[in-house]
Order: structure tokens, then sequence, then C-alpha cells
């Protein structure tokens, strides 16, 4: 499977990418739904059983403590947090948890995202396959959230149902990581950490709502977002020279940012993704990676009219 078939599937069937990184938390209790509006950034008081939300775990400064998929089922809501964050999130969590009827600890499930306009037939499949799916978006791609929260769910009956659909494709993990630069995606632990506010790693248009109730660190981000301007932007950057991870930026001698995902492609060239002070993140900035010049470039735009 190459890169471009990849991105047809992206564009106009589907492209499946399974999850392993992902821990499963399990939420329940009458209260569930509103507490957890109160904790995460996407508005979900009102998400019922089949839908799924991208949403962000922060603490009161609003800085991201993790990356949250959200799937609602009748009596339970399912979390997919990145696994080396799980423990320590179950605890950020229940400290909060005072007089809701709700309830947070860890649970089984292995976690797949189907992105693009066939997303909803392979749910529709997944379900048939014994998993539980429901759907969201993630930068505006329609995007099916599957979990197979049973040990009787067989992975590979699961998967060839998932690429049932016309137009379905099976990432590989290297052209996905083409496919997040060109649109830059951050991923949590590689392109940012606990540090960052929502702002820093772009993720204000893909996983923050600001016309929701109170949550948790939302008057750092609301602030942030209407009246200043992060210390540092996530920018994607076109290379005349392939660059390694954790390359300092510097703009005349002096360090500006780091390099935190690297790709060549196969046309275009080297590419990266990089944290970089915000005064040089204008398109068309230039930067030294060592002693490669790198040049700030707009992401590639999310689909139109989705």
């Amino acid at each position: 499977m190459t890169l471009a078939n990849e991105k047809a599937a992206l564009d106009e069937g589907v492209l499946i990418r399974p999850r392993p990184d992902l821990a499963t938390l399990v939420v329940t209790g009458d209260d569930r739904a509103s507490w957890l509006a109160g904790m995460l950034t996407n508005d979900l008081a009102s998400i019922a059983p089949g839908q799924a939300s991208y949403a962000l775990s922060c603490n009161r400064r609003g800085r991201v403590q993790a990356d949250v998929w959200v799937v609602a089922e009748p009596s339970r809501i399912l979390l997919g947090v990145p696994r080396e964050r799980a423990e320590d999130l179950v605890t950020a969590l229940d400290h909060y948890l005072i007089m809701e009827d709700a309830e947070i600890g860890p649970g089984p499930g292995t976690w797949w995202l189907a992105h693009g306009p066939r997303a909803s037939d392979a749910a529709d499949a997944a379900v048939g396959a014994g998993a539980v799916t429901a759907m969201g978006a993630y930068n505006r791609w329609p995007t099916a959230v599957v979990v197979a929260t049973s040990a009787e769910v067989d992975h590979e009956t699961l998967e060839a149902a998932l690429l049932t659909p016309a137009g379905a494709a099976m990432s590989r993990a290297e052209h996905w990581e083409q496919i997040r630069v060109a649109h830059a995606l951050a991923t949590f632990g590689v392109d940012y950490g606990d540090k960052a506010h929502p702002q820093e790693a772009r993720l204000e248009t893909l996983a923050v709502s600001f016309d929701k109730g109170c949550y948790l660190g939302q008057e750092a981000i609301f602030m942030l977002e209407k009246r200043g301007t992060p210390p540092r932007r996530m920018v994607r950057l076109a290379l005349d020279a392939p660059v390694a991870v954790a390359t300092d930026l510097t703009v005349d001698g002096k360090r500006v940012g780091t390099v935190t995902t690297s790709v060549t492609f196969p046309e275009e060239g080297p590419q990266a993704l990089a944290t970089v002070k915000t005064k040089h993140t204008e398109t068309g900035t230039e930067l030294m990676a060592g002693e490669v010049t790198a040049r700030v470039i707009e992401p590639a735009p999310p689909p139109a009219g989705r």
C-alpha cells in the first residue's frame, strides 16, 4: 500500500488506523456525561450513545495532560487515552469526583480509528464483528472510533470487516506520519507534552469548544485564545535536506525552536513539524535546522464542506 493509496482512501473511502497505543478508561454513573463535560475541553454534556468526540484533559493552568477519544455507550463512556498517561489520568480526574454520581477506572479495549467519507460504513461493519463503535470527526474527516472491548472479538476478523467498504485501506505507520505532517496534526508525547497549552500544538480547532460551560483549565485556555498569544506554536517546515528529530532551529544563530517530527515525501521531499517561538511562525519565515535551511509552510487544508 502506497502513500498515494492511503491519501485516496482518506479522501474517497476510509483509512483505518490501528491505535495499540491507546488504553481504555471507563466512566459510569448517571452524572458521567455532565461530569466529563466539566473535565475535558470539548462539548460533551449532550453526547449520546453512538457519538464520539476528540478532546483534551488539561490541568487548572490549561496545560494538556493527555488527548482523549470519547465514545458514548448507553450505560457508560469509554475514554481512549495515551497508555503511558492512563494511570495518572485516573488519579487526576478522580480527584475532582466529589458529589457526582460517576466513577472512573481502567477497562479492557483495543482501539482503531477510521477516517474518511465511508467511515460510517466501516463502523457498521465493525458492529457486525462485535466491536463498539461511535461516530465523530477529526480534522473535519468523518471518523469512526472502533473499540474491541470483549476478549471474544477476533481482531483479524474485525480488521477484515473494517476493510470491506469501497476504497478502504489499512494505514501504515510511516504513511500516517507523512499525512499528519502534511496537515500539521500533533501527536501527544511526540510534538507536545504536558507543559503545552492547546494553542501551542494547534489543537484549539480540533479538540476545544469555546462555547461550552466551565471546564478544568478553561480560564487559561480562553484567555490565551481571546487576549493573548502562545509563546510557542507548532509549524510545518519544508527542508532542503532531511534532519533528525530534536534538531535545534535557529535564526541568526539564536535558538528559536526544535524539530519534533521529520519525514520525507516521495515528491515534495523532506518536511518536519517543529515547535517554534511564535514570532518566527509566519509562513515563509526561514530558519536553520543545523546546517539545513527550513521554511515555514502552511498545513494542507482539511476537507472542504465536511
